[in-house]
């Protein structure tokens, strides 16, 4: 298939290893485990730790084999910045999902959508050759493993109706549109869009939508203004899903939500540290009107969702259209965040990066434990506009 890549956008490993010391797990294939276990590497990291440096576990009901994690990152990432695995046995022993990191390749109609992981240091930055330059890579890895498609069946819109690629394509002319405008406002038109085709089109087209009526109702859309009740509901769903990142355990989500809402002492786990959220309120308001212009970053940030296939991927259209929508308020909020526990008197740069950080890890690649919030607004959203 056709690779289709991203303009404007670089990459190549710095050795940061930031993909390495966080806090997911790597799957290791069948593949990966006939060339790692068994040999010198493996034995040898055996008796270092007294455990099996790759072992067998359930994961979402289904047995698969994982790398150790340590505390500071995966068993095989030395003291000298650089992986064993791919030191002492080759870049091809490594598992493929640390070898197609920050690569994010999405099969559609079209071709092969070449999209990036923001949580990358080097992308984020813009480091390195531009992405073509990898395309031997990518095909490589797509021949090895069967990508989630796009577009080949109906795109579910909500649990009863479904929109063909056409008219998915049309909402993402539709979102790139809204974004050149205000990449600000951009994400609640594209959740107030899709809010109005679920009200108006889907109680009447149970199954597939047609392509003119889906199309038509974007191109008559009109902003709904945002009135006091959808402000106090998008703190509502912002500072839950900020109680959930802020929680390294089912037993701190509770007592960090409350503490958000309260603005009382959080104990963060993106900061891995306690803030005091005393004042924050006040700081916002100085910060969004002394901000440092993250407009153009979050466009940046929103643009490259839509060009790898955010909103049709994983859950419904309409849940990832209320994700969307919040993205651009959590990064902010993230932003501001790090600024004041930092002490800085405004956001700087670090400030969004670190925003960035967050919100691509935990809340758009690893948000599985998200998803009843963005159904729940999602919900909420054709009840109120």
């Amino acid at each position: 298939m056709t690779l289709i890549f991203p303009e404007g956008l670089h990459y190549d490993c710095g050795s940061c290893t930031k993909c390495c010391r966080t806090v997911w797990n790597v799957h290791v294939s069948p593949q990966a485990w006939d060339r790692i276990v068994g040999t010198p590497l493996f034995e040898r990291m055996k008796a270092e730790h007294g455990r099996d440096p790759i072992y067998m576990d359930e994961v979402r009901g289904e047995k698969t084999a994982l790398a150790l994690v340590k505390p500071g990152g995966c068993i095989f990432l030395g003291p000298d910045r650089l992986c064993a695995v791919h030191r002492e046995l080759g870049v091809d022993a490594k598992p493929l999902g640390c070898r197609e990191f920050p690569f994010l390749p999405v099969p559609t109609p079209d071709g092969v959508y070449v999209g990036l992981s923001f949580y990358c240091s080097a992308v984020q930055a813009g480091h390195g050759r531009p992405i073509k330059a990898h395309a031997a890579d990518i095909e490589g890895m797509l021949g090895e493993y069967r990508y989630e498609r796009v577009g080949f069946e109906p795109i579910r819109l909500d649990a009863s109706s479904h929109i063909s690629w056409t008219a998915y394509k049309s909402l993402e002319d539709f979102a790139a549109a809204r974004l050149a405008e205000s990449p600000i406002t951009a994400g609640w038109d594209v959740a107030c869009a899709v809010a109005r085709a679920r009200r108006d089109l889907a109680p009447s087209h149970e199954g597939l939508l047609e392509d003119e009526a889906f199309a038509d109702l974007l191109a008559r859309h009109e902003r709904v203004p945002v009135d006091d009740v959808l402000v106090r509901v998008e703190r509502m769903f912002l500072e839950g899903v900020a109680g959930v990142l802020e929680s390294d355990s089912p037993e701190t989500c509770r007592a960090n939500t409350e503490a958000i809402f309260r603005r009382a002492v959080v104990a963060s786990a993106s900061f891995s540290r306690d803030i005091d959220l005393a004042g924050f309120d006040a700081f916002r308001h100085r910060a969004v009107a002394e901000g440092d212009g993250d407009g153009e970053a979050l466009r940046r940030y929103l643009e490259h969702l839509l060009f790898r296939k955010f909103l049709a991927l994983k859950r419904p259209l309409a849940h990832n259209a209320a994700a969307f929508y919040l993205a651009g308020p959590l990064l902010t909020w993230y932003r501001d965040l790090s600024a004041h526990a930092a002490g800085r008197s405004t956001p700087q740069a670090e400030d969004t990066r670190q925003a960035l950080d967050i919100i691509e890890r935990g809340f758009v690649m690893h948000a599985r434990n998200m998803d009843p919030f963005f159904a729940q607004l999602a919900d909420t959203l054709v009840a109120l506009i």
